[in-house]
């Protein structure tokens, strides 16, 4: 209640109320150290109470007899006359533009435990509370029924930590742990501590409370921990003060384990090593260039040959056998995709192919760019081939490899093939046959690597990379579209330049481990898209 409160009677009450609403004004009432905004059990209950930054100041005019008053107040109206409100400087005449509470070298003390205890004496208890509470500044004119200006700062108290975690499960790995578990409502982080007995090995911060999992590095190979996973939310001053809920600790012990090349290795494979693999493909173009260089005649002779092939490769426009005008076609593009399987098993003591990625393969994909050399009776082109392909499979726990480990291990490669092909197109274009067969030579040149949780394995100082090359021979068929819709074929070629367009399906056979160690000769069932331009 207001220390001095003048009675009028009601109608006097009223006659005055507009002229009170109209020379009311809002204070700028601030935070000093905005961190405060949001306190927490660990802030209410922290002994000594953090005072010296926790303050609030404001600006209002200094005119004679004006008086102000501080207090808290449950609601952001902050009425003075309200019956649960809590006095904290009482009403006294302004000396100062600026004010400030606490005051500079007084007895007033403004801490979580007071703002706290506006709703409880013990932080909140142990159900905790959720609320706000209000420090309200109002100044007064020549008497308290007079406000001339007023302002609050809001308090956001949080006791209430969020859920505890649930679900916590940590995994095995070479090394470490993979922990993951269910997110808590209303946590914003997480940490994850790894334990041995009563001793903290690591600490992990997880930032986002929509995060669950992680993985914990740098741990000692058949050493059991205990793993638990605390949720915070965002109350508090600093990340200590947050409210804090920790799940039960779960056990694990990380043991070695073993990826595809450590099980390689020990299968008598010797590839790898880096690209010193690569050595007789990159050997053979450096030593093609430089007899290039050397021996310019042989140069214009292949240029002169080059030119006479693409002369007489006929770029020229041509009739279909539906009577369009096409376009001339210098090139065609290709996708494509099949199931690769490499014969890495072949000749080793056991199959660590088969053990760590099963028998089936991946798919390889590829597109491929052909430029036309000849088109008399069929088109014999060059072309370029660019693949991508990657198996992956889990680790495996190395006294045991039929035991499976959280570890990922993979087997990639990129392959880049130039070729010849021929292709019997005459039957579409001279006898309206939508079907052209096609023979493709190439040779492949295939950078490889394998990985155990995302780095290169290593092996007795051997790294899991490497380069193969070899053959490749590719027979297939083509459909082609234009047979069914010539109309809308003749719109592409039209519009946009596409000459014909086709789907095929082809078999390749790669003899890829010539040259090499590690065997990744297979085979592919491919089919995809053709667009010729």
């Amino acid at each position: 209640m207001r220390p001095y409160r003048l009675h009028l009677p009601l109608l006097a009450a009223l006659s005055i109320a507009p002229v009170i609403a109209h020379a009311q004004a809002q204070l700028g009432v601030t935070l000093t150290d905005s961190r405060y905004k949001t306190l927490s059990r660990a802030d209410c209950a922290a002994d000594p109470q953090e005072t010296s930054n926790f303050s609030v100041s404001w600006n209002a005019a200094l005119t004679t007899g004006v008086q102000e008053r501080v207090y808290l107040a449950s609601s952001s109206a902050c009425d003075d006359d309200a019956e649960d409100i809590v006095e904290l400087r009482a009403l006294t005449t302004r000396t100062t533009q600026v004010g400030q509470f606490p005051a500079a070298n007084s007895t007033e003390e403004l801490s979580a435990a007071t703002l706290f205890g506006f709703y409880d004496d013990a932080c909140g208890g142990t159900e905790g509370i959720s609320k706000s509470v209000y420090l309200c500044v109002r100044v007064y004119g020549d008497d308290t029924s007079k406000v001339v200006s007023s302002g609050q700062v809001t308090f956001a108290l949080d006791s209430q930590p969020p859920p505890a975690p649930t679900g916590v499960t940590a995994s095995a790995l070479d090394g470490g742990i993979s922990v993951s578990w269910t997110a808590s409502t209303g946590a914003t982080r997480y940490a994850v501590t790894v334990a041995s007995g009563a001793t903290v090995v690591k600490t992990v911060e997880i930032a986002g409370g929509n995060t669950t999992s992680t993985t914990v590095s740098g741990l000692v190979n058949g050493t059991a921990y205990t793993v638990t996973v605390t949720a915070y939310d965002d109350a508090g001053t600093d990340d200590d003060a947050a409210n804090a809920a920790t799940s039960t600790g779960v056990s694990a012990t990380p043991q070695l384990a073993q990826g595809f090349y450590d099980l390689y290795t020990a299968a008598g494979g010797t590839a790898g090593g880096g690209c010193s693999a690569a050595g007789g493909g990159l050997g053979a173009v450096i030593g093609l260039l430089s007899l290039l260089r050397r021996r310019r005649a042989a140069v214009g002779t292949i240029a002169t040959g080059a030119a006479l092939a693409i002369t007489l490769g006929a770029h020229e426009a041509r009739a279909d056998n539906t009577g369009f005008i096409r376009s001339p076609r210098r090139f065609s593009l290709a996708v494509k995709t099949g199931n690769y399987v490499p014969e890495v098993d072949n000749n080793l003591v056991t199959t660590p192919y088969a053990t760590t990625f099963g028998t089936g393969g991946a798919l390889l994909w590829r597109a491929q760019l052909e430029y036309d050399l000849w088109t008399r009776m069929g088109r014999v082109s060059a072309g370029l081939a660019l693949g991508t392909w990657r198996v992956e499979g889990a680790g495996r726990v190395s006294s045991n490899p039929a035991l499976t480990t959280e570890d990922e291990t993979n087997l990639e490669l990129t392959s880049l093939t130039p070729y010849l092909s021929y292709r019997a197109d005459f039957l579409w274009e001279q006898r309206s046959i939508p079907l052209v067969p096609y023979v493709q030579l190439g040779w492949g040149v295939v950078p490889w690597s394998s990985s155990k949780n995302g780095t290169v394995s290593v092996v007795n100082g051997k790294e899991a990379r490497g380069v193969q090359q070899g053959l490749e021979l590719t027979g297939g068929l083509q459909l082609v579209l234009d047979a069914a819709e010539p109309d809308k074929a003749a719109s592409l070629d039209d519009d946009f330049g596409i000459n014909s367009t086709s789907l095929f399906l082809e078999y390749s056979r790669m003899w890829w481990g010539m040259g090499g160690a590690l065997n990744l000769d297979g085979g592919a069932l491919s089919g995809g898209l053709m667009l010729a331009f």
